[in-house]
């Protein structure tokens, strides 16, 4: 099977109380009761594991479908309920690909010279004015896009046409920002560690200086929209300055590249690529306490083994990367304190601007760890062991003491070719 039950969860619980909320409707049909169903599968969905690249949106659409596949069923469990979620996930995974475009903007000078990329077989281009037939589908439904925002989107943001091959819309959509998120994240990033503190006053503005526009639509390769439906920014609430990316072509050029070639070669590459575009992410919002808690998921993405572990354990693992572990240690718990304070108190401090700040000093410094080390850590739990070692050189040496001696205890020997590191039988 594709889709299996996550091991944290017991989804016996939850589908006992969906059976118990079928009805039977006007047309003597057995169905769910509404806002019970909607519950059971909100609850449901996370307790599932589904292979990588299915959008949230499809595995929604999977998981109730199959319930409602099973609502006659008098035997709906966790094992009939799930090879019906398989049956289907199989189904879509068999969908044939189609192109598509989407169409974005971003806040970057039309001006700007940009070259087109290609990232996860996405193709990404800029250009002052896309082709006629794109922006007018866009205006077709400039009044409905007008009535979501509440005002209208930038006009003098630099266009992004993003083509991708998908198996549905969520599909094409997810993974054409992804791979222009990517790209911003890394940017930002440039700019980003070159700022370690700011005091702002007045209104809240993004870390960010490179923002998405507020509108995404996605269309057939010719122009035409592939679907009514459009994806907005509902924090959206009016353009930022345009930035010129030629004063520092050449230097964010060469950072770009140091960036994709160190996600080339590391074995957690998919992880990491993750994290940076959680953390773009997290450094668009204006409501600061919000984008500290996006940005603490980051660190916890970057330094925990499993999901069940506490926040120490990743304060802790931050620490360990930087010289003057014991005041990073302190930060540490000011920061675990602060966003334990926002979780449960809601609660606000004059301070979470520096907050913010330094918490995003510490994600790119992890980023620079995992990246640029030297070790060719096998896999993202492998490099939280790493951190999970002692900083003092007593402590290490006889910790690597202590693993030699169970190494010969267990029949193994230096290998013959010197330098290897390697052990056998």
């Amino acid at each position: 099977m594709t889709v299996s039950w996550s091991k944290e969860f017991n989804p016996s619980p939850i589908i006992q109380r969906l059976q118990e909320s079928r009805i039977t409707d006007g047309r003597g049909h057995l169905t769910f009761e509404g806002f019970s169903h909607k519950e059971c599968i909100a609850f449901l969905l996370h307790t599932l594991l589904f292979p990588n690249g299915i959008p949230e949106n499809e595995r929604r659409r999977i998981l109730n479908q199959a319930t409602m596949t099973l609502r006659d069923d008098s035997s709906l469990t966790a094992s009939t309920l799930l090879e019906a979620i398989n049956r289907l996930t199989d189904q879509y995974l068999q969908l044939p690909s189609q192109s598509y475009v989407l169409a974005t903007s971003i806040s970057l000078s039309q001006f700007s010279d940009l070259p087109s990329y290609s990232d996860r077989q996405v193709i990404v281009r800029f250009t002052r004015q896309p082709p006629h037939q794109f922006l007018r589908e866009r205006k077709a439904i400039a009044g409905r896009i007008h009535q979501a925002l509440f005002t209208d989107p930038p006009t003098h943001y630099l266009y992004v046409l993003a083509r991708v091959s998908a198996r549905s819309l969520h599909e094409a959509t997810d993974s054409a920002l992804e791979a222009i998120d990517l790209q911003r994240g890394i940017w930002n990033w440039f700019y980003n560690r070159r700022h370690f503190t700011r005091m702002s006053f007045g209104s809240q503005d993004p870390v960010n200086k490179i923002l998405l526009g507020p509108i995404h639509t996605l269309h057939h390769p010719r122009g035409k929209l592939a679907t009514d439906t459009f994806w907005f920014e509902p924090t959206y609430r009016a353009p930022v300055t345009e930035h010129y990316l030629e004063n520092d072509k050449e230097n964010i050029a060469k950072f770009s590249k140091s960036v994709r070639k160190a996600l080339h070669k590391t074995k957690y590459r998919t992880d990491i690529e993750e994290a940076i575009i959680r953390y773009v992410r997290a450094l668009d919002d204006r409501d600061w306490h919000a984008a500290f808690l996006k940005l603490w998921g980051v660190l916890e993405r970057l330094t925990s083994k499993t999901r069940d572990e506490t926040y120490a354990a990743a304060a802790k693992r931050a620490a360990f990367i930087f010289a003057d572990r014991e005041y990073y240690g302190q930060v540490m718990k000011v920061l675990v304190y602060h966003r334990n304070q926002v979780v449960h108190a809601s609660a606000s401090t004059e301070e979470i601007e520096t907050y913010l700040y330094q918490l995003k000093n510490i994600v790119e410094a992890l980023f620079e760890f995992h990246l640029w080390n030297r070790f060719q850590f096998a896999s993202l739990t492998q490099a939280c062991e790493f951190l999970d070692l002692p900083t003092e050189q007593d402590a290490l040496a006889t910790r690597s003491k202590i693993a030699r001696f169970a190494l010969e205890y267990r029949g193994f020997r230096p290998s013959k070719r010197r330098r290897t590191g390697k052990y056998e039988a």
